[in-house]
């Protein structure tokens, strides 16, 4: 059985994910209105959307654990199935290879008129990271050797194998982000 203790990799992606986020909204920030919102190739989401995308995601992951914290029943535990199961979509993540957004956090599916700024993208991470870490700290022992959270594609993973995705994932899209704004600048210029 695992301690609180265990929970320092939740502790320590959490400001990492902060940090890496804050030079990124800088980046996107200092960009010009004509790169942020532009995509790169066709059929490809621009910038600002990934970075939409990214929020969305880290906010569905937080909500639905909010979601299982309020139910009371007990979690399921972790198997040899679940355990592959998080590494496999973490490493899915480290790959080159792409894979279709899941509906409720595919960004060619929001509705234009609730577009949100890149300040209420930053407002609604922050918010659930802040969220997480409360959760976390009140969650119950039972929930440390527990598959809790539910990927949307792959199934029950732990909490570790959620913080780990979210901060591989959050690095997938930062490189994607880049390479659009380099793309769009060269095409500017042209």
């Amino acid at each position: 059985m695992r301690t609180l203790g265990h929970l320092k990799l939740v502790y320590r992606i959490i400001p990492i994910l902060e940090r890496k986020s804050e030079r990124l909204f800088e980046e996107l920030a200092c960009a010009p209105p004509e790169h942020l919102h532009r995509a790169p190739i066709e059929m490809a989401w621009s910038p600002f959307k990934v970075m939409q995308h990214i929020g969305m995601v880290e906010r569905a992951s937080v909500d639905y654990l909010l979601f299982k914290f309020d139910q009371d029943e007990a979690p399921v535990p972790q198997s040899l199935s679940t355990r592959l199961k998080g590494k496999m979509v973490v490493a899915g993540l480290m790959s080159p290879l792409k894979f279709k957004a899941p509906r409720s956090v595919d960004v060619t599916h929001q509705d234009l008129l609730d577009a949100p700024t890149l300040s209420d993208i930053e407002r609604q991470m922050r918010g659930a990271r802040t969220d997480l870490v409360d959760l976390v700290g009140q969650a119950p022992p039972a929930w440390l050797d527990s598959a809790v959270y539910r990927h949307p594609r792959a199934g029950r993973m732990s909490l570790d194998d959620l913080m780990l995705m979210l901060m591989v994932h959050h690095d997938r899209h930062a490189r994607q982000i880049k390479r659009g704004l380099a793309q769009n600048a060269r095409d500017h210029r042209r």
